[in-house]
């Protein structure tokens, strides 16, 4: 026990020496993120402990993959003084690795150091994303422009159906005999055919009547609509002679 005692005692001495319990706990984005956008880039850090206040930007790094050093702003955190913040101050460069050194001498308000350096690693989005975002967009308007056109076409189908005598059942071929000889079959077959197209024309026109029906009334009731009669021009007439009053 007492040799198990003296072990645990100088890990503690060396683990003191060596920072304590002060180290960097967090960070946004997160070490190994791969999709940061590169514009208005902020680094936050999250250490265990309060930061001293004397902290300055000299204890970061702040590189790109070439070891270009990317100008920043130390921005203390006035609500959490376990906070760090590092500004970039111009935008990223796209599909670009990114590194933050934290020195191993940045102290705590206790007087802790964190001992050995802490890094955090993230890479930008790639550009050809945006090419992707305008594909995308190409297809959807392309679809909307689909859509438009043949709803309208519908609506002009409803339109005419409603305008139609007997609407859309109206343009069946109803005389057996004729379809007969057109199309060379029976005239008991060509009675089966003109039934069947007639039910397909009506559950049609009942679907348009629901769809369109009040759309297409509207539109009608709005073009025999009787227009209004002007009003008539008030005209003032001069009189050129004089006129002689009475009495």
């Amino acid at each position: 026990m007492a040799a198990a005692l003296t072990v645990m005692s100088a890990a503690s001495v060396f683990s003191f020496a060596d920072g304590g319990e002060f180290a960097l706990k967090n960070s946004t984005p997160t070490d190994g993120y791969e999709k940061v956008q590169s514009a208005n880039v902020m680094v936050k850090l999250f250490f265990t402990e309060e930061v001293s206040g004397e902290t300055t930007a000299d204890m970061f790094t702040f590189e790109d993959e070439e070891g270009n050093k990317v100008p920043f702003k130390l921005v203390p955190d006035p609500s959490d003084k376990t906070n760090l913040n590092l500004l970039c101050e111009n935008d990223l460069t796209d599909d670009v690795s990114y590194k933050v050194t934290v020195s191993k001498d940045l102290e705590s308000a206790d007087g802790d150091t964190l001992g050995k350096d802490a890094t955090v690693e993230f890479s930008t989005k790639s550009s050809n994303m945006g090419l992707g975002y305008m594909l995308l967009m190409v297809i959807m308007i392309a679809v909307m422009s689909f859509t438009t056109i043949r709803d309208k076409k519908k609506k002009e189908e409803a339109k005419e159906a409603f305008g139609s005598r007997g609407g859309m059942e109206g343009k069946v071929e109803t005389n057996p005999y004729k379809l007969a000889k057109e199309r060379n079959i029976s005239v008991q077959e060509a009675s089966r055919i003109i039934a069947e197209e007639k039910e397909k024309a009506r559950k049609k026109q009942e679907k348009m009547e629901s769809k369109y029906g009040k759309e297409v009334t509207a539109s009608k009731n709005r073009e025999q609509a009787p227009k209004k009669a002007a009003k008539p021009e008030k005209k003032i007439h001069k009189v050129k002679t004089r006129r002689i009053v009475k009495r």
